[in-house]
């Protein structure tokens, strides 16, 4: 997926073999390490992480379906990654894990979350997600309405903070429906 706007210099990319990345990640730096290796690295939070960046290589290969769940299908697209890193003026940077920048003077900002329960934001985060916001529409210069969009396994807790933030939520069983 080419990112946003991007050049050959600030390209992303990103292993999306979903078999290669848990071979490389799990099997091969795990092959001589002896019994019970599974029970104890898969309760650490490098598994944690590793099912976050696998949730999200999930995401973007369904990414019709994230349109379908959005009612945007009719819509004319063009997905791409964002990513901006600080600079001696401007010291705060962001990274956007799908824009769907869309015809109607639109843009999605997707946030990929993988979590066992629904996932929260606090008041941290939810300063996190208004500084992406802000950083991708200062750095962009764009003046098409931004829609934060959550796409989650199992959901967003409503709270005040996902309630002033979340336009839109997309659940992991939508990515499979029909």
């Amino acid at each position: 997926m080419p990112a946003h706007n991007a050049t050959r210099k600030n390209s992303i990319w990103r292993l999306t073999d979903e078999y290669s990345l848990f071979y490389l990640t799990w099997i091969e730096p795990n092959r001589m390490t002896g019994k019970n290796v599974w029970l104890t690295k898969s309760s650490g939070q490098k598994w944690k992480s590793w099912c976050g960046y696998a949730f999200e290589n999930l995401c973007l290969s369904h990414v019709p379906q994230i349109k379908n769940a959005l009612g945007i299908t009719g819509v004319l697209t063009k997905e791409t990654a964002w990513q901006s890193t600080p600079t001696r003026t401007q010291n705060q940077g962001a990274q956007i894990d799908l824009l769907i920048d869309r015809n109607d003077q639109t843009i999605n900002i997707c946030e990929m979350k993988f979590t066992e329960s629904p996932f929260v934001i606090d008041k941290r985060y939810a300063r996190e997600l208004q500084n992406t916001i802000a950083v991708f529409r200062q750095r962009t210069s764009t003046g098409k309405a931004l829609f934060l969009t959550m796409v989650t396994a199992q959901g967003v807790k409503s709270n005040s903070h996902s309630q002033a933030l979340v336009t839109n939520e997309v659940k992991l069983a939508q990515l499979f429906a029909d």
